[in-house]
């Protein structure tokens, strides 16, 4: 997750129809589109991608339905793509073959000046669904503990359509992500490694965010705006799509198969092919940090995201 201390994205969004009155000043106008509210074109309208097929799952629908995929047969093809990597959640530990922990608490909180300590114990996988627990509990100098895990050097990718479906937790200094970050990281650090951000939510906040992040030519972080790329979403508790479209040319992010930010990944401020390069995923659950601030509510005890699946079709 971003250092959210870095500068503003010099990338200007394009925002649809209602609730934004604020732009980023730089780049040009295509560059990035956002829109703000679930009204925004649809995945399954020709109009709202590029000439790219996308997935159509029945167990990705958007969801308010409580039920897990684990009972739904999982679409090998859709139109022009292939099912090339899933995970279900269907056992009832995490597979360790697809994914690897993170453990502790990074440089500076994550370089973030987050409150948790990452433990394997946070995680769960029951009743087809990947739950991460963040906790009140004192452990190893931390106040809270919870988990993080990722896909490095197991599954790395670069293109394609991605898809999560996900339940996320809502109470104050509470910070859910789904995401990614460049395979080269150990080699180049962040953020020369790039980092996309499919989703992101904060504190109790109705909007869900989708940035991406890179080194600039001037040497500097730059990303879009908080104030700009986030879609609405009253229920985040309850079951949501997340996807991603990757191309050579851009990213585009949906929730419930609807668009909600794009982004070109090569322009004025980028012309290092980052995004042209295999990345790994992250899940993870923050407490507290620079971007969701430290006014952790007193009455926390234990906040969970659920993950239903996570699919890639190529």
């Amino acid at each position: 997750m971003k250092n959210k201390c870095l500068f503003v994205l010099l990338v200007l969004f394009t925002l649809s129809s209602c609730n934004k009155s604020n732009n980023v000043s730089s780049s040009s106008s295509d560059d990035i589109t956002t829109s703000n509210t679930s009204s925004s074109s649809n995945l399954s309208s020709e109009s709202s991608v590029s000439s790219e097929s996308i997935i159509s799952s029945e167990s990705s629908e958007s969801g308010s339905s409580s039920e897990s995929s684990s009972s739904i047969d999982v679409p090998q093809t859709s139109h022009d793509r292939q099912l090339v990597w899933h995970d279900e959640f269907s056992g009832d530990s995490l597979d360790e073959t697809k994914w690897s922990y993170e453990i502790g608490t990074g440089d500076w909180g994550w370089g973030n000046n987050e409150q948790q300590y990452y433990r394997k114990e946070n995680v769960r996988v029951s009743d087809g669904t990947l739950k991460i627990d963040a906790k009140k509990e004192s452990y190893q100098n931390s106040n809270y503990t919870s988990a993080r895990i990722i896909t490095k050097d197991k599954f790395e990718f670069h293109y394609g359509y991605v898809e999560a479906r996900l339940k996320l937790p809502s109470i104050s200094g509470i910070w859910p992500a789904f995401w990614m970050l460049g395979a080269n990281i150990s080699e180049v650090s962040w953020p020369t490694c790039g980092e996309i951000d499919i989703m992101e939510a904060i504190n109790t906040e109705n909007k869900v965010y989708s940035t991406i992040h890179w080194q600039s030519n001037e040497g500097q972080a730059f990303y879009p705006g908080t104030n700009e790329s986030y879609f609405i979403l009253n229920d985040r508790q309850e079951y949501h799509t997340y996807g991603m479209l990757w191309t050579n040319e851009k990213l585009e992010f949906y929730v419930d198969k609807t668009l909600s930010v794009s982004a070109k990944i090569m322009t004025n401020n980028n012309t290092d092919p980052i995004f042209t390069r295999d990345f790994y995923f992250l899940f993870n659950v923050a407490v507290g940090g620079n971007w969701p601030g430290f006014n952790i509510d007193p009455n926390f005890t234990t906040q969970t995201m659920e993950v239903d699946y996570l699919r890639v079709y190529q």
